[in-house]
């Protein structure tokens, strides 16, 4: 399997994330379920803080991906779901943490009006294409 970052001329380089990725098979792909900022107990962290349910939310992403034999290197698409799309620095600040700087997955963040349960600030899916 090869996994190609593209940033191709006429298209902006964004900086903390690729404009696309080229997957070639044979590759194990994983999907990963929206994570809220939620533990394994399922407890809201940090109810109305938004750093530390990013936090929270991207460790779970963490340890689905170590499960499946994966890291975030592996990472090929990243959606970010928020009720604080303005705050938008935040999120991207605690993100940058966990994603590799070199080869970033693709990204789309989105603002939504409210999640399934009130307390949710944020939901990460992600996907990844394990070597």
């Amino acid at each position: 399997m090869t996994i190609e970052f593209v940033n191709p001329l006429g298209v902006r380089k964004a900086a903390g994330f690729t404009q696309a990725v080229k997957v070639t098979p044979p590759a194990t792909l994983v999907f990963i379920s929206g994570q809220p900022g939620v533990d394994e107990k399922d407890h809201v962290v940090a109810v109305g803080d938004l750093e530390k349910q990013t936090r929270q939310a991207m460790e779970n992403i963490g340890k689905i991906l170590e499960s499946m034999g994966a890291s975030f290197k592996d990472l090929v698409a990243l959606t970010i779901f928020t009720t604080r799309i303005h705050e938008l620095a935040a999120i991207r600040k605690t993100r940058n943490e966990f994603l590799d700087r070199e080869n970033p997955p693709t990204l789309c963040s989105v603002g939504v009006t409210g999640f399934a349960r009130e307390e949710y600030l944020i939901e990460i899916k992600a996907v990844a294409a394990i070597r």
